[in-house]
């Protein structure tokens, strides 16, 4: 083990130099590894070995590491939702497009079927025209050959 100074300084603008007056650090054992002094937050001191040191380190920089590779998935996977949100906009909107052409095209239909069958009624009311009107002509020519037969009568028999 080590012995340490324990007692802080007061709180001032040299805060690194006094700690270094401050603390000593004297190995007990002479074949001990020197020991890292850190001073953290209101002048708390820790002490670790020399392994545990690297180590913490070792694990700050791959905790930093994995906090900016999860960063850059946020930053990724908010591109991806972004993309797929633009193309559910765009698909929806081709959606919306393709449901009014349907819609006009069965309206289109519709306005065909109405169309033919006003065609179609007006086509069967000229057939019966044209019917009551041939009936109606081969009826004045009867009449007109008996007229012309009545006047030939006459004419001829008096």
């Amino acid at each position: 083990g080590t012995r340490v100074s324990t007692s802080l300084p007061p709180r001032s603008t040299h805060i690194k130099i006094r700690i270094r007056h401050v603390f000593d650090v004297v190995p007990t054992n002479p074949t001990t590894l020197p020991v890292h002094l850190t001073p953290l937050q209101a002048y708390r001191v820790r002490v670790l070995d020399a392994d545990t040191y690297a180590q913490t380190v070792a694990l700050s920089e791959t905790a930093r590491d994995f906090c900016d590779k999860v960063a850059q998935l946020r930053d990724t996977v908010g591109a991806v939702v972004n993309a797929v949100d633009k193309q559910a906009a765009l698909c929806e909107r081709e959606k919306l497009r393709a449901v009014g052409t349907r819609n006009l095209l069965a309206a289109e239909a519709t306005r065909l079927r109405k169309d033919a069958a006003v065609k179609s009624a007006a086509a069967r009311e000229r057939r019966r025209t044209l019917e009551r009107l041939s009936v109606e002509y081969e009826s004045l020519l009867r009449v007109k050959s008996e007229q012309e037969a009545l006047i030939t009568r006459m004419s001829g028999g008096a």
